[in-house]
């Protein structure tokens, strides 16, 4: 799945259940483990790994390691939500929706 355009696409990707889940769980565990969140919103392997792709690719989510997505073997990296960043596409939504 092509990661979505900013912002209708990632506007759409935030109204989904397992994003929303994934978000709610890392703001209240900022720095969770892959493991963590996946034990904590009892997500499939496979849509878990989507989902955290997706919302890291609209910035939605940070990591605490530098490569990008595809060349982190080895690496488990610890996930942080942007709260700025939502703030910003709600923004961007907001002034879409309102002029």
């Amino acid at each position: 799945m092509p990661a979505p355009t900013v912002p209708a696409d990632a506007i759409a990707l935030l109204a989904r259940t397992g994003p929303r889940n994934i978000i709610n769980y890392l703001v209240k565990h900022p720095g969770s483990y892959y493991g963590e969140i996946r034990e904590a919103t009892v997500t499939a392997v496979s849509s878990l790994t989507r989902d955290l792709r997706l919302l890291e690719s609209i910035g939605v989510i940070r990591t605490d390691v530098e490569q990008p997505i595809g060349a982190r073997r080895g690496r488990a990296p610890r996930y942080t939500v942007d709260v700025d960043r939502i703030d910003a596409l709600i923004g961007e939504l907001r002034a879409q929706l309102l002029g």
